[in-house]
């Protein structure tokens, strides 16, 4: 029997893709422009087959050429646009630049058609082997121009939408709380349906997923991604929930999205980089919005001014003093008059050519969110700047204090006062929680115990059973819960007892038992009978002393 072994090539791996792309908007079919990308820590030269890479749409036609020897930067874009009718030339880009086209075309992409990067410009040479990347619909007949099946095809509304790269790696999911998956850089799986996510200013449902976000066009000279450090506290001695780091306002504010308040997040940067930066801006990856379920909050990143705040910082205690928090600007065009969401990006206006951030330098910035639902939050953010930017920065929380899980109660299930050697103690939450053990629980004692400790945990949903060995000796014994953050409420937020952070959700008002073994109890809390038995002797003694007094007793 003889084989015959086929060899297929395969499409070339490329350092450059397409990563942000629509081909209409609120000024038509024309309204179009694709981005491309450059996914790698390293500067990229083209280098293709005619004059350089080619752009082109499933009709086989090139729209743009990225001429050879141009050099995209790590992390940075390449801008095409179809000059026709191309409304986004004003979005803010480099340091006093914006974002117009790199190269520019005249003919219309179809909807929901296919659309391809080639290594070359020459258009017989527009092939499998010669493909760097492609994107299209599911409607798109043409496999050449698109990976796995293509994304969902969209109902043609002339709106400011975009097809974007996911770079958190959960689809644009709204209720996934898990943290991102990928690392800050856009995903590559060849299956368009889940390497990008629909987006538009007006939480649109046109076929491709529902989402409120915005378009965020770049070129040659926006700025990039890169190694700045994960912003810190703005205050390390308080918890991240509470203020000055995480300040909720409730006044209603519906002309600027926020019905039910505010919630304003401020942190710190540290420029690590090496060298001044120029450009700093924040991209938002991953965040509770429209049309948020209940229970989940829907927020609305809006424009922030600069604020003085009263921090603590190391070492703790030892003082405060007032440091000036800058505001973030939401960059526009597109009009964002829902507020941002998916994809928007918001600026630090105080880091500018004339005024960088030093190498070693920090900044306090403010992120203000505004409500229009409440409920459980996550925001995801990565940091853009020139000549570099940063990693992506995470953080979850409740708009409210409900919505994070929280003791009831912690009661006895055994009778009181006791000498048994084990005790029972059942423990209450608000909601239905997961991930409740023994390391979660200790024990507070009085008088002469000795040698108790929490032998077992039974339980499911919000009731839980603590088993407890009381040890030996005397006095009383309260069970404590120590917020460790492994106690979780339930999806879709998932949020940890008391809200993210640890020690937030400690109990140490529960009820406790009073052990009688070995001789009198030692207690710093006397029972009702023991305060009865107490009056009563007193009034014994005040009847012998009276009786006394008068001479009838000796």
């Amino acid at each position: 029997m003889a084989f015959i072994l086929l060899c297929i090539a395969a499409p070339q791996a490329s350092a450059l893709i397409i990563g942000e792309f629509r081909v209409r908007g609120p000024s038509g079919a024309n309204d179009e422009f694709i981005k491309l990308y450059n996914e790698t820590a390293s500067p990229l030269t083209v280098a293709g087959g005619g004059t350089g890479f080619a752009v082109a749409a499933s009709d086989g036609v090139a729209r743009c050429v990225v001429p050879n020897g141009t050099v995209i930067p790590a992390f940075g874009y390449y801008l095409c646009v179809n000059s026709v009718a191309y409304s986004l030339a004003a979005y803010p880009a480099g340091n006093g630049a914006t974002a117009t086209g790199d190269a520019t075309y005249t003919t219309d992409i179809p909807d929901n058609a296919g659309i391809a990067l080639f290594n070359t410009s020459v258009a017989v040479d527009f092939t499998l082997p010669n493909r760097l990347d492609a994107v299209g619909s599911t409607s798109e007949a043409n496999t050449l121009y698109k990976e796995g099946t293509g994304y969902p095809a969209l109902t043609p509304f002339s709106i400011d939408y975009a097809f974007t790269r996911d770079i958190c790696g959960k689809q644009g999911s709204i209720t996934t709380f898990t943290a991102c998956l990928s690392t800050g850089v856009a995903l590559d799986t060849n299956n368009n349906a889940v390497d990008f996510i629909f987006v538009d200013t007006n939480g649109t449902s046109a076929g491709a997923g529902q989402r409120l976000g915005a378009p965020s066009p770049a070129n040659l000279s926006s700025p990039v991604i890169g190694s700045i450090a994960t912003p810190a506290l703005l205050d390390p001695c308080v918890a991240p929930s509470s203020p000055p780091n995480t300040v909720r306002d409730f006044t209603s504010d519906p002309p600027n999205n926020s019905t039910f308040g505010t919630l304003d997040i401020r942190r710190t940067l540290t420029n690590t980089s090496g060298s001044n930066l120029t450009r700093l801006r924040y991209k938002i990856i991953d965040l509770t919005t429209f049309p948020a379920p209940s229970g989940i909050a829907d927020l609305r990143p809006r424009t922030s001014s600069a604020v003085v705040v009263t921090v603590d910082r190391a070492p703790c205690g030892s003082g405060t003093s007032n440091v000036t928090v800058q505001g973030t600007t939401l960059e526009q065009p597109p009009s964002q008059p829902n507020g941002g969401g998916f994809n928007s990006t918001l600026s630090s206006g105080t880091v500018t050519l004339g005024t960088p951030l030093a190498a070693g330098a920090t900044l306090d910035l403010r992120f203000l969110l505004g409500i229009q639902q409440t409920g459980a939050y996550k925001l995801g953010v990565i940091i853009e700047g020139l000549p570099e930017g940063g990693t992506m920065f995470e953080i979850a929380g409740c708009t409210d204090s409900d919505c994070a899980p929280t003791v009831q109660s912690i009661v006895r299930a055994d009778p009181n006062p006791t000498t048994a050697a084990a005790v029972n103690y059942t423990v209450t939450f608000n909601q239905s929680v997961t991930g409740v053990d023994a390391s979660d629980f200790v024990l507070t004692s009085t008088g002469t115990i000795a040698g108790a400790s929490v032998t077992g945990v039974s339980g499911s949903g919000s009731v839980y059973t603590v088993t407890v060995n009381t040890g030996t000796g005397s006095g009383t014994l309260r069970l404590d819960v120590v917020d460790n953050d492994s106690i979780v409420g339930p999806v879709p937020a998932n949020l940890p007892l008391g809200g993210p952070g640890a020690g937030n959700g400690n109990v140490t008002t529960g009820e406790f038992y009073t052990l009688t073994r070995g001789g009198a109890v030692v207690s710093n809390i006397p029972t009702l009978s023991e305060y009865a038995m107490m009056l009563l002797g007193l009034a014994l003694m005040g009847a012998v002393w009276l009786q006394r007094k008068r001479g009838n007793l000796r």
